[in-house]
């Protein structure tokens, strides 16, 4: 059961034998709660929710092993919590916060060490090779291709003006929006391409309709 509040998601489930992956989003919900900065917007429980759940969309179009399901998986609970000490080089402690969970259950090795690398490739800069890479990056940024995706990056803003103090003007954040979407962003799985891009593409119309507006917004007040 998922109950929204407060901007927060109340997580319960109701499981009473759950699986490594049902635990881990236990132990994600709990840690964020307790230990993640309320200026955190964008990135807590409810991005990693949307991860884990576009991460499950995706792998249903793949043939993946039961060991790359769990990793991917785990990598999606985990990838972010790193967060509660600062995004700069996150991903290095949330590889910790997923060891220190692990080291409280049997795990395969394998889904470890994949669990691991999986986060790490989250680091835009870097270049997914394989296909869970693809995965867990395509899911990483769904939020691109949905019709709320305005609303959803208005968040990531308050976030960036709250806790790294940086802030944007209206055409400014449309702006680099529009740079992230048309430059520094590519969808890797099939499945995504197929059934994802055409939003995406829907959204980038809508930024730059949104730049046009507040240019003759500004254009029509300079003029008064």
């Amino acid at each position: 059961l998922i109950i929204s509040k407060n901007n927060f998601i109340i997580w319960q489930c109701k499981n009473l034998t759950m699986t490594i992956t049902q635990e881990a989003a236990e132990f994600v919900f709990e840690l964020f709660k307790d230990k993640l900065s309320p200026l955190y917007y964008y990135h807590n429980f409810n991005h990693s929710l949307r991860v884990v759940n576009a991460i499950k969309e995706l792998s249903a179009h793949e043939e993946l092993s039961e060991n790359q399901q769990t990793a991917l998986l785990l990598a999606g609970w985990f990838h972010d919590t790193g967060y509660i000490n600062g995004e700069a080089g996150h991903e290095e402690r949330s590889i910790e916060w997923m060891e220190k969970f692990l080291s409280q259950h049997e795990i395969n090795t394998e889904i470890e060490t994949l669990a691991k690398s999986l986060i790490l490739i989250t680091e835009y800069t870097k270049v997914p090779k394989t296909i869970p890479e693809f995965i867990i990056r395509d899911a990483d940024s769904s939020h691109f291709a949905v019709d709320s995706y305005l609303s959803i990056c208005e968040l990531l803003r308050e976030e960036w003006k709250l806790s790294a103090k940086k802030e944007f003007t209206d055409l400014g954040w449309a702006m680099e929006n529009l740079k992230v979407l048309t430059q520094g962003h590519q969808y890797y799985t099939d499945y995504a391409k197929e059934n994802w891009q055409h939003q995406k593409d829907i959204n980038v119309a809508l930024i730059n309709e949104r730049i046009k507006t507040i240019g003759l917004e500004e254009k029509n007040v300079a003029k008064n």
